[in-house]
């Protein structure tokens, strides 16, 4: 996930937690869950990358993306 999915998947967690708050309805609830669990998953993989590079500095850990021409 990018910065901008990251708040993306943020705003849309927020957007629901509200909705939640007001309607206390199942849907919001579980949706809420989902979501939250997105964005722990993100945070994880994130922590994970940021200990490996301390440990292993001149690690490059964020693939590139590459492009593959067709012909």
């Amino acid at each position: 996930m990018n910065p901008r999915e990251f708040y993306d998947a943020v705003v849309s967690m927020r957007t629901v937690q509200k909705r939640y708050k007001e309607s206390k309805s199942k849907e919001d609830l579980d949706e809420c869950t989902k979501l939250e669990s997105v964005i722990d998953t993100e945070i994880k993989r994130v922590e994970l990358i940021l200990k490996a590079q301390s440990m292993f500095p001149t690690l490059d850990l964020v693939p590139m993306k590459t492009r593959i021409k067709h012909e």
